[in-house]
């Protein structure tokens, strides 16, 4: 009898413990939604794998290594040409919001001419929590040689404008959420 309640115990607990780590790897997902939107200049546009990895101020990012894998717009849809606005979707592991670092990479396939990313606009909800939305300002051209662009404003006030949404371009934050050049 001792030996049966044992076992059945021990069961139990293992059971608990297994269903507990599932629910709670369900519970630290988080959905991400990504505006990507390429420039309208002539010549632009990419047949190439785009990534990227969000990064908080605390260093903890999620990556997301070929972003088409989590594109929802219409079958067929062409991806990264020129005067797109693409949208990608999809559950990952959560990191504490605000996000204030992005950094996109070109790999794979072959650049038709090449690619200007305009901006990125992240949306991130947690379950249970406040969603947080971010812009990254991108204003770069990924080519040969140059087949990454980052911004990062984990070092600097993010200034929340009004409208409580974060602006983080390549320029100073001004009072609005609009970005400038830093050589003005």
């Amino acid at each position: 009898m001792t030996n049966r309640l044992f076992c059945t115990l021990t069961f139990l607990a293992l059971y608990l413990s297994v269903a507990q780590g599932l629910f709670k790897s369900m519970q630290e997902k988080c959905v991400y939604t990504l505006y990507v939107k390429t420039g309208t200049f002539l010549t632009i546009g990419t047949n190439a794998k785009i990534g990227v990895t969000l990064t908080n101020a605390k260093g903890k990012s999620v990556r997301v290594p070929d972003l088409r894998k989590w594109g929802i717009m219409e079958h067929g849809h062409s991806y990264f040409q020129r005067g797109n606005l693409d949208v990608f979707s999809s559950r990952a592991p959560c990191v504490a919001f605000p996000l204030c670092q992005l950094n996109l990479t070109v790999s794979g396939g072959t650049l038709l001419n090449s690619w200007y990313c305009e901006y990125v606009d992240v949306t991130s909800t947690d379950p249970h929590k406040n969603c947080s939305k971010t812009i990254f300002d991108v204003k770069q051209w990924l080519v040969a040689g140059h087949l990454s662009a980052s911004v990062d404003k984990c070092n600097r006030k993010v200034h929340s404008p009004r409208n409580g949404t974060p602006v983080a371009g390549n320029g100073v934050l001004r009072e609005g959420g609009s970005a400038a050049s830093e050589s003005q």
